[in-house]
């Protein structure tokens, strides 16, 4: 999983999950990891494998941990087969559906921006930077965004790396 945070309060936190069998991080930049955890599946892990693996709903990569222990996700499905995947949720678990409609692939797609990576974006789409020709320069989400353009360039090029790879791997 994509993780961004700090990585010794996390590694030491799995350190005392008892389930946790084995983890291997691989560090992107000082507050940003990749993490690859091996644990036991328990009875609540299977009940929500169970709820969101049916064959008419699937999750949709990422999910977000949250630091209040929330953790949020998209799922999709055919619109002619509603179902509530919350009511297979296990005792204890508190789940629920935040939103129902189209656009839970562009959601996932941009989930793994920051703040200001998705504040750039945005900005750059309505001032035109995207569009051939282009209507606006880096500068100018620079200027929107008050920030200096090398860090508007910076932000835009890492939510385009994010959104064409979450796109297209």
């Amino acid at each position: 999983m994509h993780i961004r945070g700090d990585v010794g309060r996390f590694t030491t936190i799995l350190d005392g999950v008892e389930q946790v069998l084995e983890y291997d991080v691989k560090r992107l930049s000082d507050d940003e990891f990749y993490c690859y955890i091996h644990n036991e599946t328990t009875a609540v892990d299977g009940a929500l494998f169970a709820a969101f693996t049916r064959e008419s709903v699937v999750q949709i990569s990422p999910i977000e941990y949250h630091d209040d222990g929330r953790a949020t996700f998209a799922v999709v499905g055919p619109s002619a087969e509603p179902q509530d995947p919350t009511a297979d949720a296990p005792p204890g678990i508190d789940l629920r559906v935040e939103r129902i409609g189209d656009g839970a692939f562009g959601r996932a797609v941009t989930a793994g921006l920051s703040e200001r990576q998705r504040a750039a974006a945005v900005i750059a789409v309505e001032l035109g930077y995207y569009d051939v020709p282009r209507r606006a320069s880096h500068e100018d989400v620079a200027a929107a965004l008050d920030c200096a353009p090398s860090t508007a360039a910076e932000h835009l090029r890492k939510a385009k790396l994010k959104v064409f790879t979450a796109s297209f791997s």
